[in-house]
């Protein structure tokens, strides 16, 4: 079936940047979650409460507003219609606002511009793109398609990381109450007992008795080191050095580098092919990176395109970028068709991604199961020894 003709019944300005209908503060796109005062979006937002905008919401308002703009809607109708089905009240009242601006006269990107809080730059530049050529429909299936498969990626990173989280809080939790409540118990039978005690059973003892002894200044140090760390984190030095950290984690640090890598070849194959220039699309792409190591590179490549140099020189200077990766956009660059090379080196990562993260989850969920029975037997042979002991004396 032939694509319907559709009505925009707002001026679209033809000319100019798209950086001129973006928010000036596009620290929002490094944003971890989503207030409805404060300007930000990420697709790393997997926790959300009330107050903020989660990406299927986003996506879904994507989705249904291109369908109906497809099917001949006019957009403010459109807009009316999708603003009904919307759940997330904040979102709700956002296209409300973005309406009542569309009908005094902006245009679509520039009424999503005025609030980053719900649609990033990204999304902003890609509907101005659209608006420019006259392919909004597509471009709009284009971001739904995207914001899905990106919200799909990062949920198969948090699996990864949620087992492991659940099981070393349990064994947080088991070894506090061994050490709390149950070391105690057999120090008072062990007090009865007319005989040295074994090694083990004493370090037990000893371990439990001085977390008792200095319980307020573990509190204290818990607390001084969380502060600390957060504080670390929000220091430009910190941020740098905690993504760096995350990259080099042993087994995770090649999928975080790879799901990275996929984010932004995307990314960047997507506002390439909606008509945006190189150099804003990589600073665009650049943000979604969320990760300050690839920022600073891209930054570096972003100035040596726009002084003239090759895309894929500039990549090639930087080892975060794999040689393959360096190669296939070499390759996109001399055919004129980097878009779709692009967009074939993000499928391999996600297609990496997968097989890798099925891999991690069948090798976590043993080790973790052993290394907990393995702590747990110490704990009990250590606790029973010398009740063994001084049943061979009895004997």
């Amino acid at each position: 079936m032939a694509a319907q003709t559709f009505i925009i019944k707002t001026p679209i300005s033809g000319t100019g940047s798209v950086k001129e209908h973006l928010p000036k503060n596009k620290s929002a796109l490094n944003s971890k979650e989503i207030p409805a005062t404060a300007s930000g979006f990420s697709l790393q937002n997997f926790l959300t409460g009330p107050g903020k905008v989660k990406e299927e919401d986003l996506y879904t308002f994507t989705h249904q507003i291109s369908i109906l703009l497809e099917s001949g809607v006019p957009l403010l109708l459109g807009l009316e219609i999708v603003t009904d089905q919307i759940e997330n009240k904040h979102l709700k009242t956002t296209i409300e606002k973005v309406t009542l601006e569309i009908k005094s006269g902006q245009s679509f990107s520039q009424s999503l511009a005025n609030h980053p809080a719900a649609f990033p730059p990204l999304f902003v530049s890609m509907v101005h793109a659209g608006e420019k050529s006259g392919q909004l429909v597509g471009i709009l299936k284009q971001l739904g398609s995207y914001l899905n498969e990106q919200n799909k990626l990062q949920k198969k990173l948090k699996s990864v990381l949620a087992y492991p989280k659940f099981m070393f809080g349990f064994m947080f939790l088991l070894l506090t109450a061994i050490l709390f409540a149950l070391v105690p118990k057999f120090q008072e039978i062990f007090a009865t007992f007319d005989a040295e005690l074994p090694g083990p059973t004493l370090f037990l003892i000893s371990l439990s008795q001085a977390l008792k002894n200095h319980i307020i200044f573990e509190i204290i140090a818990v607390v001084f080191l969380i502060i600390a760390f957060k504080k670390l984190s929000k220091t430009k030095y910190g941020e740098h050095l905690i993504d760096k950290f995350k990259l080099k984690i042993p087994l995770l640090g090649d999928v975080i580098l790879k799901t990275i890598l996929a984010r932004f070849c995307k990314t960047l194959s997507i506002l390439i092919k909606s008509g945006v220039p190189l150099v804003e699309a990589i600073e665009l792409a650049a943000a979604t990176t969320q990760n300050t190591h690839f920022d600073r590179a891209l930054k570096n490549v972003k100035t040596g395109v726009t002084a003239g140099d090759s895309f894929y020189k500039k990549l090639n200077q930087f080892s975060i970028f794999p040689p393959m990766v360096v190669s296939m956009v070499h390759t996109g660059e001399q055919s004129g068709s980097l878009d779709q090379m692009l967009e074939s080196i993000s499928k391999l990562f996600e297609t990496y991604v997968d097989s890798k993260i099925s891999g991690l989850l069948t090798l976590i969920e043993p080790a973790l199961m052993i290394s907990m029975g393995i702590i747990t037997l110490v704990v009990i042979v250590a606790l029973y020894l010398p009740i063994f002991q001084m049943s061979g004396v009895v004997q």
